[in-house]
């Protein structure tokens, strides 16, 4: 099933609109504001990065301390809370944050230390599909993340075929993200041992 079956069968209402995430967030906030309800965005909070930090926190339960991490950046939440963790507990690995070509604004962002909006154009990966992360937390995301990466819809899919014919894992194309941005730096990583999370995963 997929993540919107799998919240529907929870017993979450999933509202569908938009063709991007900014589409899509301005779409939330109206909704919220219409029903009096509290609009939580990713990026926002910080109580969100603390809760994707619990992907490194099991990162570290390895006995080997790793070279690398890929995470995929997007608004943000998940790639900070991954580099704020790995710079406190496993210092010796680096973070490096992947973001889409056809969506700029998130990889400037990090490497500029400030907030930079770009178009968006039209591909797949939905979730990497945003202009810039969340404003407040851009200035942390920056200091967190040691490197970035851009991967475009070919890597993308490339490393999605991979997952599905190696490992019988079907992921979104969003989930490929970290694994396409590895294997676009292997050359330059021979021996190095690398953690690729699978976000988004649909299984089936």
């Amino acid at each position: 099933p997929s993540k919107v079956e799998l919240l529907r069968h929870a017993g979450t209402i999933v509202r569908l609109d938009g063709n991007d995430q900014d589409e899509v967030r301005s779409q939330a906030q109206r909704y919220s504001a219409m029903v009096d309800g509290l609009f939580v965005d990713d990026g926002e909070h910080v109580e969100l990065a603390e809760g994707a930090a619990t992907m490194a926190a099991e990162v570290e339960e390895f006995p080997t301390e790793f070279d690398a991490i890929f995470v995929p950046i997007g608004r943000g939440s998940l790639a900070y809370g991954t580099g704020a963790w790995c710079h406190a507990r496993m210092p010796r690995t680096r973070v490096v944050g992947v973001g889409a070509e056809r969506a700029p604004g998130t990889v400037r962002s990090v490497r500029e230390g400030r907030l930079i909006r770009t178009p968006v154009a039209p591909g797949s990966a939905p979730e990497m599909s945003v202009s810039a992360p969340a404003e407040p937390i851009v200035v942390s995301l920056s200091d967190a993340l040691d490197d970035t990466a851009l991967v475009n819809d070919r890597h993308l899919q490339q490393a999605g075929d991979a997952l599905l014919r190696h490992e019988g894992i079907r992921a979104s194309m969003d989930g490929a993200a970290a694994l396409a941005a590895a294997a676009l730096a292997a050359p330059d990583m021979q021996g190095a041992s690398v953690v690729v999370p699978v976000t988004g995963r649909f299984t089936g």
